[in-house]
């Protein structure tokens, strides 16, 4: 019981550093539900949705998870990958428009 206190512990601390960091995570603005080929899109979505309904506490995590990691990854490989168009596809210099 001891070292599943410490797990979360060290989930939670993990989880508040990178609420203040500056590791930047992808928007979901991006994704467009009208275009050509959203039906699979849509059928994702409704697999996603009915997935959450029916095994929502492993479901819940197994995306949150990914999402965090995709974040860390993301940061690693541009960090140490060189330089690289931005992948969310936004400016490398934040919101300045050239």
């Amino acid at each position: 019981m001891v070292w599943a206190a410490i797990v979360w512990y060290l989930l939670v601390i993990l989880a508040s550093l990178l609420m203040v960091s500056t590791i930047r995570y992808p928007s979901f603005k991006e994704l467009h539900f009208l275009k050509r080929g959203s039906r699979i899109a849509l059928v994702f979505t409704a697999m996603l949705i009915a997935s959450i309904y029916f095994y929502s506490e492993v479901v819940l995590l197994l995306i949150s998870s990914i999402y965090v990691s995709s974040g860390l990854v993301m940061h690693t490989m541009r960090r140490f990958g060189g330089p690289s168009p931005s992948p969310l596809g936004e400016p490398v210099h934040g919101n300045i428009k050239t």
